[in-house]
């Protein structure tokens, strides 16, 4: 789990422009405004919010993850200084090597909106740079790597079952990352890319 030093320095990988402009005043700021979004925190970030607070911050759960939104239940709530890492990345996923674990590349989210909505075709070279590298230091984290490995899992099983209750799907998802092997677990890291990345999710 990474430290408070260490998201300190993640989010400073991130704190070059992904493009020349604000970006979310051509788009009005859909990926802020729209719950077609995916938001979390990634583990130990919670903590780190909740040290450097903001007074609209409401802790949530989505499909038993930890999230956030607004307490007025606003999407969002941070300011462009102080946001969480799946904000500063958003909207590149990583491109894994499964062979050697690394990322190697980004690839623009394209489900629902995100392809008409998000005008970006492609980051500045040097926050590309800097988002590979600050992906890889997130995925190098056995706790998340875990992380998402388990939102795959989880993912996939609520869209197989109904009428199951999430403490059900929760243990069946426990159960099923505590028998994977490490390559096993890096392949359902990136089924969770493939997974957000369908125009249908």
């Amino acid at each position: 789990m990474f430290t408070l030093s260490q998201f300190e320095n993640l989010y400073s990988l991130l704190s070059l422009n992904i493009v020349e402009e604000d970006c979310g005043i051509r788009c009005d700021k859909y990926c802020c405004k729209t719950p077609n979004t995916i938001k979390y925190f990634l583990p130990g970030e919670e903590e780190y919010f909740t040290i450097s607070p903001l007074n609209n911050l409401q802790i949530v759960e989505h499909y038993l993850f930890t999230g956030y939104q607004g307490k007025d239940e606003s999407n969002c709530f941070c300011t462009r200084e102080l946001r969480p890492f799946c904000c500063r990345i958003f909207p590149f996923r990583p491109v894994i090597d499964i062979n050697s674990f690394q990322v190697i590349d980004l690839k623009k989210a394209t489900s629902l909106g995100f392809d008409k909505y998000c005008w970006i075709a492609s980051p500045l070279p040097d926050w590309h740079k800097m988002a590979i590298k600050a992906w890889q230091e997130v995925l190098e984290d056995k706790d998340n790597l875990g992380f998402y490995a388990k939102y795959a899992l989880f993912l996939k099983q609520a869209r197989l079952s109904y009428n199951v209750s999430t403490s059900s799907l929760l243990y069946e998802v426990t159960k099923d990352f505590d028998s994977m092997t490490f390559v096993e677990k890096w392949k359902e890291v990136i089924s969770f890319f493939d997974l957000i990345g369908q125009k249908d999710f």
